[in-house]
């Protein structure tokens, strides 16, 4: 049996200037799904938290942590 799907999605994206911005996508659903949802509901470039890289945002529980309470999740 497959394991069951996290409850948020983390997406790390480029962005045109600065940092990559990570996402964190409650829905749930398909990350890409999620995260134009994201982007919709909060207002786009508000949807981050910038990070230095990917690997930082994968390997940082805290900074996931800090990435839902500021999507109020």
């Amino acid at each position: 049996m497959p394991a069951p799907r996290p409850a948020w999605t983390v997406l790390v994206l480029a962005a045109p200037r600065g940092p990559p911005l990570l996402l964190v996508d409650g829905t749930a659903g398909h990350p890409a799904e999620g995260a134009a949802d994201l982007a919709e509901r909060s207002g786009g470039a508000h949807a981050g938290i910038p990070v230095r890289d990917h690997a930082e945002a994968v390997s940082s529980p805290l900074l996931v942590r800090s990435a839902v309470d500021f999507l109020g999740g």
